[in-house]
């Protein structure tokens, strides 16, 4: 019987491509033995196996950066950017997924997006497909305040949409100082004006009060108006605005606070 490992690794990107780099060292160890026995453990989730072999993983950005490298250089843009959503997405058996897809990747190369019954591909698309359409909206659902000399913004997403959307506002606001706070996973992309974006993990420095800024911005209640005088009364139907744009999205728009 072979022996099962569970690697532990913490709630990031890097931290998760640190876990698949480690797991496949292990595969290559065990060679031709090996049949999906290394599952990934993220964050907070910390189920112990009797009979697993336990193994905390440190974040390693070199590791991390090879990992994507040669899944971008080996697989292709598509299946890269299928794993990278797949990444961003909250679901806790993620890093256990995209190890066994990238096992089956790594065999059949690019192609692996069409074996459909595969279990491990299904799950790939699925988790990636959720992730991808969360942050398309989030193209639209992203409003700014003034703060001196600076845009800034709070969302609340379910995945980590922040380093898909950030290069959407790079180009939009190339020449603007702006910052996008995710309340939900304590990040913020932060934008210098000129300079490329980066994300930044310090809510301390993030997490910015914008009661008295909205007050003081007219741009606000413009836009509040412009929302107001554009509905036609007649054709008010909550329920397809619903369906549209969630209640979940709307804690930070202005037009619904």
């Amino acid at each position: 019987m072979q022996n099962s490992y569970i690697l532990h690794c913490d709630d990031t990107i890097d931290g998760l491509l640190t876990a698949l780099y480690d797991g496949f060292v292990i595969k290559k160890k065990l060679g031709s033995s090996y049949d999906d026995c290394i599952s990934i453990s993220i964050g907070s989730d910390q189920n112990y196996s009797l009979f697993s072999t336990w193994i905390e993983i440190m974040t390693d950005p070199k590791k991390a950066s090879l990992t994507a490298s040669t899944i971008y250089h080996q697989l292709g843009a598509d299946v890269y950017a299928q794993v990278f959503r797949t990444l961003c997405h909250y679901d806790d058996s993620r890093g256990t997924v995209l190890m066994g897809f990238l096992t089956r990747a790594f065999k059949e190369g690019p192609s692996v997006l069409d074996h459909l019954s595969d279990p491990y591909v299904m799950r790939v698309l699925e988790l990636s497909r959720k992730c991808g359409n969360e942050s398309h909206l989030f193209y639209g659902f992203v409003r700014f305040t003034q703060l001196e000399n600076t845009l800034y913004s709070r969302i609340e997403p379910k995945c980590n949409v922040l380093p898909i959307l950030s290069p959407h506002f790079n180009d939009r606001f190339p020449k603007e100082n702006w910052i996008i706070y995710d309340v939900t996973h304590k990040i913020g992309s932060v934008h210098k004006a000129g300079n490329s974006w980066f994300i930044l993990e310090d809510p301390a420095l993030l997490d910015i009060d914008l009661t008295n800024h909205q007050k003081k911005d007219p741009f606000h209640a413009l836009w509040r108006s412009f929302f107001q005088a554009i509905a036609i009364e007649e054709r008010e139907n909550p329920r397809c605005q619903n369906t549209l744009i969630p209640k979940w999205y709307r804690r930070h728009m202005d037009e619904f606070l």
